[in-house]
């Protein structure tokens, strides 16, 4: 199993989509890019940091 902050971050943003959530707020960093362009990446989601 992929262990990366890329997949962790995809795998997150995709179960989020799955239950329905639209919209994440997310704390601006560079630490917190790889959640920003996974929810970004979703259609049914967008993401702000």
């Amino acid at each position: 199993m992929i262990t990366t902050d890329l997949f962790s971050a995809a795998e997150l943003a995709r179960l989020c989509a799955a239950k329905g959530i639209q919209h994440a707020v997310i704390s601006p960093g560079s630490r917190s890019a790889p959640l920003v362009l996974a929810f970004n990446k979703q259609t049914a989601s967008h993401a702000c940091a």
